[in-house]
This record gives C-alpha cells, structure tokens and sequence, in this order.
C-alpha cells in the first residue's frame, strides 16, 4: 500500500518531502472487518492465521507506524458473535481480544492491553493532547445472540467509554473514535445506538472525530444536538470510510485524512478508489 501511494500521489510525496522520499503517515486506523465473508465456514484457526498474516503484511509496510485496530463483526466465530462476561467463560472470545493485544503491540500500553483482553476496546494517547479510543460494537450487534439475555451495557462498554472521554475532558485532550458498526445501521441496535448517540451529545467539545468502516461505502453523518431534531445545532461527525475490499461491487479504497490541530477541524484531503 505504501509502495502504491507513493508511485501515485506526487501531491503528498512533494507536500512532505521534509520527511525524505517518504510522506508522513502518523498512524494507521483500520475500522474492523479483516476477514473473508465465507460465514458458515468460521473458525478460531483460520481467523488467528489471516490476523496474524494481516499484521504481519501492515508492519512489512508500516514498520515504525502505529497502527491501532477495531474489531469488526465478522472477526466473531460464530460470525457477530462476541459474548460478554455475564455468560460461561467457554463462549468468551479471550483468543481473539488477546490476537489483537500482539497486533497492536508495541503501541498500546499494559493498562490498554488490559482493556483489550476484557472488553475488546481501548484508549490510548497517540499526540500530545490527542487521544484514540477504539470500541468494540460488537456489542451493539443485533445477531450477536449472547445479548438477547442481557442488553444493559455489555462488559460495562459504554461506561468505560464515558469514563475515558472524561478523563480526556479533564485533562484537556481532545479524542478520535474508531469503531466498526455505525450507531444508526439495521444491524446496530438500537437502545447501543441511542446511549453511543447520548456520549458524543455529552463530550462534543472533547470527541472532534468518529472513525467507523461495516457499510463498505463513503459517507459521512452528522450529530446534533437533538438526535430527532436536524435543526438543531451539529455536535460532532461520523466518518464512514470505504473499504479494500471488492464485496460486494465495490471498489478497493483507502482515505489519507489532514488532521488540523490547530482548529480541531478534521477534512477529508482525498479519497482514492481504483
């Protein structure tokens, strides 16, 4: 992928040729979903073997840039399952929360790591005065069937999610939020949606950007001030990138944002598609 951006974008190799023949990426999100649609046919093996692979071919590229992932719905086996600690241990997802502990080293620290290994999410501090926090919406997925025994905030998610927007409130930091399954799809339901919806309405001066992938498509989303009302004033916006896969008629993209510290404006500085 760098290979390729560098022999096509002469625009970004000249903007950042203070960094030599290579421009400045300072680090990676991918939004979640890193493997093959074939459903029926999951297994932990088979799953471990292409995120290892995966990671293995983003360090070969990016070997000195952090790169912070997001569990996707289909990293699950069965599919969209992720089952919360309030079922039986055998059914908890330990294997794939700790396969993202090593791709995400050495980038996250012990205390994130342990986040990770319990609830799938984590915070983690990638500028000066810029915060990242990953979420697991695999909780909010609606044939994620562990949550029909119980919907009330699975692994406490979304207060840890509170939590640590507070923490960046106190201490001035602004936060990107990187997730998979947009609040507001048919497959997010509906009561993770409204309590996502009611954090960012809260932290609006703290969360400048949200960073989410599923849909395969571009597209951005608004927050308001009244989620019912789109009258109301904007509180914040959610960015929907499209995806490097072909499924389904699509084609491969990636997006390079210009993040402005400045202003705390985020802007879209191009978006490829082949």
């Amino acid at each position: 992928m760098l290979e390729h951006i560098n022999a096509t974008h002469e625009d970004l190799r000249s903007e950042y040729s203070a960094y030599g023949n290579n421009f400045q990426i300072d680090y990676i999100m991918l939004s979640g979903d890193f493997i093959n649609h074939f459903d029926w046919s999951y297994t932990v093996d088979e799953h471990v073997a292409t995120l290892r692979n995966l990671s293995s071919l983003v360090r070969r590229y990016f070997p000195t840039t952090p790169t912070y992932w997001a569990i996707g719905n289909h990293e699950g086996v069965p599919v969209n399952s992720f089952a919360p600690h309030f079922v039986e241990e055998r059914f908890w997802p330990i294997w794939l929360y700790s396969e993202f502990v090593n791709m995400s080293k050495p980038w996250l620290t012990s205390d994130s790591a342990k986040t990770v290994l319990y609830r799938g999410s984590y915070s983690v501090k990638v500028a000066d005065g810029l915060r990242l926090i990953s979420l697991n919406s695999g909780f909010c997925e609606t044939t994620n069937f562990f949550l029909y025994l119980n919907q009330s905030d699975p692994d406490g998610t979304m207060s840890w999610f509170a939590t640590e927007l507070f923490k960046a409130e106190l201490s001035g930091d602004s936060v990107h939020v990187l997730s998979h399954i947009p609040p507001g799809d048919g497959e997010c339901l509906e009561g993770w949606a409204r309590n996502y919806y009611r954090i960012i309405q809260r932290f609006s001066d703290t969360v400048q950007a949200q960073f989410f992938g599923h849909i395969h498509a571009d597209y951005f989303t608004v927050f308001y001030e009244d989620m019912h009302n789109t009258s109301s004033e904007p509180v914040g916006v959610l960015y929907a990138a499209p995806s490097a896969t072909t499924f389904s008629d699509m084609n491969p993209a990636y997006r390079i944002y210009d993040i402005d510290f400045t202003d705390h404006f985020v802007s879209v500085m191009f978006g490829f598609r082949n």
